[in-house]
């Protein structure tokens, strides 16, 4: 039998997915190369999001070549909203 409950890990290693895919699609409109280093920075209120970001801090990191991940909605150079579960603004800034 095929189990297809969707577990909360489920939702965040879905989500986690969502948030490199949106930071890569930044990166690519940047233009910048897999030797430009970044900081991602996030704002949220949604509380499965939230976690996400401390459990997969390090893969995150390392599929987006950020250097950092920072809380908090600064002024970046690329960002975007996306609307899933509460909502969750991204943005980059360069590093160097």
């Amino acid at each position: 039998k095929l189990d297809t409950e969707i577990t909360e890990d489920l939702k965040k290693q879905g989500l986690a997915r969502e948030i490199v895919r949106t930071v890569n699609a930044l990166r690519k409109e940047a233009g910048l190369t897999i030797s430009d280093r970044i900081t991602i920075c996030y704002e949220t209120t949604d509380p499965l999001i939230l976690p996400v970001f401390k459990e997969f801090e390090k893969k995150i990191k390392k599929d987006t070549l950020g250097d950092e991940i920072q809380k908090g909605k600064v002024e970046v150079e690329y960002q975007k909203d996306l609307d899933i579960n509460g909502g969750i603004w991204l943005g980059i800034k360069l590093k160097g």
